[in-house]
């Protein structure tokens, strides 16, 4: 039988995409052709050129490493120490399926052979300064050439002007250790983060750090701080001293006096220095000639300002983290609002998803790292707008009807959104009549099977062996919804809702099954013996939750916005089980492409299976389904669904991260 490709480990993928590419890529291993950007030199920073050096050498990132640690260079380095804190400062989580995480807790507390902080520090600083970014080096067990043999054991920031990178896919790093030594880094034991990437194959593993976007209000503060220091001491400024009258001797001589008592105030006449002239006829002076003048209009504190919006714009911070607004107190309110609008929160966003996902990479699939961030002025921005949008739509109701207003809210609502939309992401639309008295209701019983299959919902109704699974569904939630009233209203017993729930799902069991068959391909489905005990195993499983769900009911333990959802949710995690199962059933080696849906949120699971392709089968064992419980999102409004695909198999499941609990597959 074919490997699934979900078995194939990545290096192998990753050769076999080599193999097939038309790309060339460099070889580390053999040092051929790949790119070497050891070249050494010095470089004068106040010389009028590139202030960096030449882009992909070694003396660019000795250049970037002096500007960064220049003494008069506090305000990056002030953006970037105030960065690092309010990283250092996040709390995180670890969630693993075991019960004690000290394993991978210790592995994050001595990260970098010291401590967390440390690790934080150091990494956020190399991404900060240099272009090559930050190199994080996977400790783990093994030949560093090759796979690890076993679990990582730590991670480490390197000296990022101690790496090189190749341009090989599979040995993308260089690193030379303080011994002289040269180690050829395989990709499982690497990971570069790096800022602004771009494909440049003469350039591979180069982008565009904050420093090098930055570097222009770097070099202005530095100069003007420099003037300011010149101004300020008691030393001439740089420049031309003309001496008229005087030898050269005199002048030394003078100087000499001066520096032997410049350290002892204690004399009448301080640190003066005399020069004395027999012939009042003639000028003695000393006049200064100084190479660094004021330009016309020079402001520092303008100067200070325009810098500091060119440095939060560089580095992708707020301007109010750490400079003041202009206008009085602390600025407007406007500009506040425009402000954090503009350069709110792109670095810190970039870099608590940008470390999240490479220590989860780290991790085994069944644990995982998280950072606890949450930004309450996205939450209170989303707040207000919403109040706008339904102030606004209060105010168009005497022109709209209720079905116009509840469109215009849930495409404005992300929120809402989430609340009234089916799992398809369509609005849910509600009768406009009064319901049925509790009399007509009691009279009323489930559809006949010949009738479900006539009705289905008028909206956005896909087409082909979808729409079948689509009225199914659809006939389900509206029965389910019956039962909840008459359950609610007194008018059934918890029997008998008990039994009519079951026979209902009897019956649109086996329909969903005859859709999965003929989703896979089968033209005229038939439950057959594979479908018939498919169906009982099921129902034995459904028995129990329904009781239970009955009796919840009846106590009132669930509000009428619990039960809302209830219908969906049922349908969601149980009636689909039998529509997969009759797809694995009717063709087990199919392909199918994960598509999610571009309208709704997404949790990890499904962003990470979207564009995967693979056999029924493979999805149905992992239990990696749309509206799965195995999905992060627990698939209750899952807006995923699985398309048919010619292939090849693309993706790793092995890779995706779900909930870890009891799984035993499909029914079998």
């Amino acid at each position: 039988m074919t490997e699934d490709i979900s078995e194939i480990s990545e290096n192998l993928l990753i050769k076999q995409q080599l193999d097939e590419t038309v790309q060339k890529f460099p070889d580390a291993v053999s040092g051929n052709g790949y790119y070497n950007s050891l070249g050494f030199g010095s470089s004068n920073l106040f010389e009028r050129k590139s202030l960096l050096g030449i882009r992909g050498s070694f003396q660019r990132l000795r250049s970037q490493y002096a500007w960064y640690h220049h003494e008069d260079n506090s305000m990056f380095r002030g953006i970037i120490s105030g960065l690092t804190k309010r990283l250092q400062s996040l709390p995180y989580e670890i969630k693993s399926p075991e019960e004690d995480n000290s394993k991978w807790d210790d592995l994050i507390r001595f990260a970098n052979f010291d401590n967390w902080e440390n690790f934080i520090s150091q990494f956020i600083i190399n991404y900060s300064i240099y272009d090559t970014g930050a190199f994080v080096e996977i400790i783990a067990p093994g030949n560093p050439q090759k796979e690890p043999t076993g679990a990582a054991t730590g991670i480490a920031v390197l000296d990022s002007r101690r790496c090189y990178p190749t341009g090989d896919p599979m040995y993308p790093v260089i690193y030379m250790s303080a011994d002289g030594k040269q180690h050829i880094m395989h990709r499982s034991r690497i990971v570069q983060f790096l800022d602004m990437t771009e494909r440049n194959e003469d350039l591979p593993g180069w982008g565009d750090s904050a420093l090098s976007r930055c570097i222009t209000p770097v070099f202005r503060e530095i100069l003007m701080a420099q003037y300011m220091r010149a101004s300020l001491d008691d030393m001439p400024a740089p420049g031309f001293a003309i001496a008229r009258n005087l030898t050269e001797q005199q002048v030394i001589q003078q100087m000499s006096k001066m520096n032997d008592r410049q350290d002892n105030d204690q004399d009448m006449l301080g640190r003066l220095v005399f020069f004395f002239g027999t012939n009042t006829d003639i000028e003695v002076s000393i006049d200064f000639v100084q190479f660094q003048k004021e330009f016309s209009g020079f402001d520092p504190d303008k100067l200070a300002a325009m810098n500091a919006k060119y440095m939060a714009s560089g580095v992708g911070v707020d301007l109010q983290d750490f400079w003041e607004l202009s206008g009085k107190g602390i600025g407007t309110a406007t500009q506040s609002q425009v402000l954090a609008e503009k350069s709110k929160g792109r670095a810190l966003g970039r870099l608590i998803k940008g470390i999240e996902r490479m220590i989860n990479d780290v991790f085994p699939d069944d644990v995982e790292f998280l950072f606890k961030y949450r930004n309450e002025e996205e939450d209170l921005e989303r707040a207000q707008t919403a109040q706008a949008w339904a102030t606004a739509i209060q105010m168009l109701e005497p022109y709209t009807t209720k079905d116009e207003q509840r469109i215009i809210a849930t495409n404005q609502i992300p929120a809402l959104k989430d609340a009234v939309t089916d799992d398809n992401g369509n609005i849910i639309r509600w009768e406009d009549t009064d319901p049925q008295s509790i009399e007509q209701a009691t009279e009323q019983t489930l559809l006949p099977a010949t009738q479900a299959t006539e009705q289905a919902p008028d909206d956005n109704m896909v087409v082909g062996v979808e729409k079948d699974y689509r009225i199914t569904a659809s006939n389900f939630k509206r029965a389910f919804a019956d039962v909840i009233q008459f359950i609610k209203s007194g008018a059934f017993s918890p029997a008998m809702a008990s039994i009519t729930l079951l026979e209902q799902l009897k019956r649109d069991g086996e329909a969903a099954y005859l859709d999965g068959l003929k989703r896979a391909g089968i033209k005229k489905p038939e439950l057959g013996e594979s479908g018939q005990t498919a169906l009982s195993q099921w129902l034995s499983k459904q028995q129990p939750l329904v009781r239970s769900f009955v009796m919840d009911v009846g106590s009132g333990k669930y509000t009428d916005k619990e039960l809302s959802n209830k219908g969906l949710q049922w349908s969601n995690g149980s009636l689909s089980d039998m529509l997969y199962k009759g797809m694995v059933d009717a063709a087990p080696r199919k392909l199918w492409r994960w598509v999610i849906n571009p309208l709704k949120e997404h949790c990890v699971t499904c962003l990470r299976l979207n564009g995967q392709v693979h056999t029924m089968k493979a999805y149905a064992d992992r239990g990696l389904l749309p509206n799965s419980v195995r999905l992060v999102c627990h698939g209750d409004f899952c807006g995923c669904k699985l398309v048919p695909d010619d292939g090849p198999a693309r993706g790793r499941l092995a890779s995706v991260r779900y909930v870890r609990r009891a799984f035993s597959g499909m029914i079998q």
